[in-house]
C-alpha cells in the first residue's frame, strides 16, 4: 500500500463572497460554494430591511395620521395595534411611548440621524422607540 502524503488529502473549493443590497438585511454566510455535482450552494438569505429610518416629526405636521399611547411599546405592539386599526402600510414609534399608524408618509420628513430615535420602549426596553418628535418608521410586514 503506497503511504498517503500530507498534501494528498488538501481539496481545492470554488466559491466567490455575495452580499444583500443595501435595503435588504442579510442573515446567513457571504460564501457561495461551487459543489462536486456542479451546483452552487449558499445559506445567504435577503429580506427587505422593514426599518426606513429615523425622521423629524412635529405636533402641526404629523408624518403618519394615526396614534396612540401604548404601555408596553415596540415594533410588534405597533404593527399589531395598526393591523387591528386596519392600517397595513406603515407604523412608528416615538418618545418611547407612541405608536403611529398610516397608508402614507406625510409631510415630507427629514431624515435624521439614527442615533437620535434612541430612546427605549416603555416597557420593552431592548427595543428602541423613536426619539422626542423623532419617529421611527416601519413598513408593515
Amino acid at each position: 500500500m503506497e503511504k498517503v502524503k500530507e498534501w494528498d488529502g488538501i481539496g481545492i473549493t470554488r466559491g466567490m463572497h455575495i452580499t444583500c443590497s443595501s435595503r435588504y438585511a442579510q442573515q446567513g454566510s457571504e460564501l457561495f460554494i461551487c459543489r462536486s455535482d456542479g451546483y452552487w450552494k449558499t445559506n445567504l438569505s435577503c429580506t427587505l430591511k422593514r426599518n426606513m429610518g429615523c425622521f423629524e416629526n412635529s405636533r402641526t405636521a404629523l408624518v403618519l395620521e394615526v396614534s396612540k399611547f401604548l404601555d408596553i411599546n415596540g415594533e410588534q405592539e405597533c404593527e399589531s395595534y395598526c393591523l387591528e386599526q386596519n392600517i397595513r402600510k406603515y407604523f412608528g414609534l416615538q418618545y418611547g411611548k407612541y405608536c403611529y399608524c398610516g397608508t402614507d408618509i406625510k409631510n415630507s420628513p427629514k431624515r435624521m440621524p439614527d442615533e437620535e430615535c434612541s430612546t427605549p420602549c416603555r416597557g420593552n426596553e431592548q427595543e428602541f422607540c423613536g426619539g422626542d418628535w423623532r419617529i421611527s418608521i416601519f413598513l408593515s410586514a
